[in-house]
């Protein structure tokens, strides 16, 4: 089975950076197989902050880490796979880079993506 980790700002030193202070990553997507799964990465902190606003605070494919690091996605997104986590959604059957639910949630340009920057990483 083929599992990629697609990062569509990228994976330098300062992006990473700036998610970890951030404690949240709303650029990354994982296919599957030809199917595009659209996940987010928050801390506990993040999600918090986030429901200040409505009182709740919902987007498809919520993943709580304890931090944002490259590593703890990729092991995150390693076993949830090995649990067959995705399998409990619809895949999209192209790349919804600039479609996702996100955009629906913030009315703002900020959540889309040029995808310069994209750096994708195959888990295996």
């Amino acid at each position: 089975m083929s599992v990629f980790i697609h990062f569509l700002n990228g994976v330098d030193l300062s992006t990473q950076n700036h998610y970890y202070e951030k404690e949240y990553r709303n650029d990354v997507i994982i296919e599957i197989e030809n199917f595009f799964y659209e996940v987010y990465f928050f801390t506990e902190a993040a999600l918090n902050y986030e429901m200040r606003n409505d009182g709740f605070f919902s987007l498809p494919g919520i993943i709580i880490l304890d931090e944002i690091s490259n590593d703890k996605i990729f092991n995150a997104v390693d076993k949830l796979v090995d649990l067959k986590y995705f399998d409990a959604f619809k895949g999209k059957d192209r790349s919804i880079l600039n479609s996702r639910f996100l955009h629906t949630w913030y009315e703002n340009n900020l959540s889309s993506f040029p995808g310069g920057n994209m750096q994708s990483y195959m888990l295996g």
